[in-house]
C-alpha cells in the first residue's frame, strides 16, 4: 500500500501537467524587446518638425522682405512725386551761439551762398494727406521723407505717409507740438529699419566720423525751411523727461541741451543759443543696457531765408 502511494503521486502529477500547459498556452505572448525600436517612429516626426519650422521661418522672411521693398517703393514714389527737383536755398544772417561758432555749412553745388535742397511740391502733398507738415532731408544719405502729424502718436506707427497700412510708420511729429519759433522742442518719431531706411541711419551718429560726415539736415515746412544743426546724439531710457515739448524760457532750454551735450559720445562745434526750437529725432535704440532704450539726435534749428515751396513738377 505504501509502494502504490508511492508510485501513484508521479501519474497524478503526469495527469494534471497537460492542463497546465494548456492553460498557460492560452495566455498571449509577451513582445520581445527590441533594442531602439520605440525610438525610430520618432525620428520622422522630428524630422517633419523641423522641415515645417524651416518653411515657416523662410515664409517669414519672404514677408519681412516684402513688405521692406513695399515701404520702400511707396517712398520712393513720393520722393518721385513731390520732391524728385533741388532748389538753392538762401541762409539768413542768424544770430550765432553765444559760447561757440556755428558749424561750417555744406558744400556748395553752386560756390555760392546757396544749399541745394528739395523742391517740395505741398500742393501735391496736401493732396495725398493733409497731415503731411514738412520734409525732413539729410545731404549724402538716404533719408528723405515727409513728416506728418497725426492727432496722436501711435496712428502712425504702423501708417505710411498716405495713411495706408505699413510696418514701416511715417516721420511723424509730436501730436502736440506747435511748430512755431521760440523755446520749444519738435520731436520727430520713427523706425529704425534694419534696411537703413526711415530712421535706420541714425545710430550712425553715434561715431565721430559719421556726424562730421553729416553736421547738418534741413528740415521744410510750406511756409518756411530751416538749416538742423546737430549738436547731440544720446541713448537714454525711454522716460518722458528726456521728451519735453515746452520751455519755460531759454535758459531751460540751455540746461535740457548741456544735458544732451554731458552724455553725447562727440561734441560739436556749435551750441543752441537758447533763442531757436530744437528738433529732437527719436528712435529705437539696440542698446542691451536698457530695456527700453531710445536714441535721440539733437539739433538747433536755424531759419532760413528762402522758402522751398515748389512748384507742381510735370
Amino acid at each position: 500500500m505504501r509502494a502504490n502511494r508511492a508510485s501513484s503521486a508521479p501519474a497524478a502529477a503526469g495527469r494534471t501537467a497537460p492542463a497546465a500547459q494548456a492553460k498557460a498556452s492560452s495566455l498571449p505572448e509577451a513582445p520581445q524587446a527590441s533594442p531602439g525600436r520605440s525610438r525610430l517612429p520618432l525620428m520622422p516626426l522630428f524630422r517633419l518638425a523641423f522641415a515645417l519650422l524651416l518653411c515657416l521661418s523662410a515664409l517669414m522672411l519672404l514677408r519681412m522682405a516684402a513688405g521692406y521693398r513695399s515701404s520702400r517703393a511707396a517712398y520712393e514714389s513720393i520722393r518721385a512725386q513731390a520732391a524728385a527737383q533741388t532748389v538753392p536755398v538762401t541762409e539768413t544772417a542768424d544770430l550765432p551761439s553765444p559760447a561757440l561758432p556755428r558749424p561750417s555749412a555744406p558744400a556748395r553745388q553752386d560756390g555760392g551762398d546757396a544749399v541745394p535742397t528739395p523742391a517740395i511740391d505741398w500742393q501735391t502733398l496736401s493732396r495725398i494727406n493733409p497731415d503731411i507738415a514738412a520734409w525732413l532731408y539729410c545731404p549724402d544719405t538716404a533719408l528723405s521723407y515727409p513728416v506728418v502729424q497725426g492727432r496722436d502718436n501711435r496712428y502712425y506707427l504702423d501708417h505710411n505717409f498716405s495713411r495706408s497700412s505699413d510696418p514701416a510708420g511715417a516721420l511723424f511729429f509730436d501730436c502736440q507740438n506747435t511748430l512755431r519759433d521760440g523755446p520749444e522742442n519738435w520731436i520727430v518719431y520713427g523706425h529704425r529699419r534694419n534696411d537703413g531706411s526711415m530712421f535706420g541711419s541714425l545710430p550712425a551718429y553715434a561715431t565721430q566720423a559719421y556726424f562730421e560726415a553729416h553736421p547738418v539736415m534741413f528740415l521744410l515746412l510750406p511756409d518756411r525751411s530751416y538749416r538742423v544743426e546737430l549738436f547731440a546724439c544720446r541713448t537714454v531710457h525711454a522716460d518722458q523727461k528726456y521728451f519735453p515739448l515746452f520751455f519755460l524760457n531759454g535758459a531751460a532750454l540751455l540746461r535740457y541741451a548741456g544735458e544732451a551735450l554731458s552724455m553725447s559720445p562727440w561734441q560739436p562745434d556749435a551750441a543752441p543759443d537758447g533763442a531757436s526750437p530744437l528738433l529732437t529725432l527719436a528712435t529705437c535704440s539696440a542698446d542691451a543696457g536698457d530695456d527700453d532704450p531710445r536714441l535721440l539726435l539733437h539739433g538747433r534749428l536755424v531759419l532760413l531765408n528762402a522758402v522751398a515751396t515748389g512748384a507742381p513738377l510735370p
